[in-house]
């Protein structure tokens, strides 16, 4: 892939690439990182896409596979509790519905967070 391709690339589909991985983590900075092994492989990527359709739909199937291979890993395991006494911000109406949008299953919880 030449490097014009690429950064075209990655400015038309880093939104998409991060919404569906932050749909997956739940953080934050595990988003952004996985969001740079996904753009990683694409830039290592010898094969040829048909359209750009087929770029974003092989970014989205690449971040979704390094989702899983990073909640396999065992990094992602704490190896200390979360303390109960954490402060938390306010919650809004919309804090609520993005939270119950969270607790679905992934199969319904991505293609809704990405509509909306």
């Amino acid at each position: 892939m030449t490097d014009e391709k690429f950064l075209w690339a990655y400015e038309k589909f880093r939104k998409t690439v991060y919404s569906v991985i932050f749909s997956c983590v739940r953080n934050t900075d595990d988003a952004s990182e996985l969001s740079q092994d996904t753009f990683m492989r694409l830039y290592t990527y010898d094969g040829v896409f048909d359209s750009d359709e087929h770029i974003k739909a092989w970014l989205i199937r690449v971040a979704i596979n390094i989702c899983n291979n990073h909640f396999r890993s065992k990094k992602y395991l704490s190896a200390s509790p979360i303390p109960e006494d954490l402060p938390s911000d306010e919650q809004h109406e919309l804090d609520e519905v993005i939270a119950e949008v969270m607790k679905l299953p992934e199969k319904y919880r991505i293609p809704i967070h990405l509509f909306y």
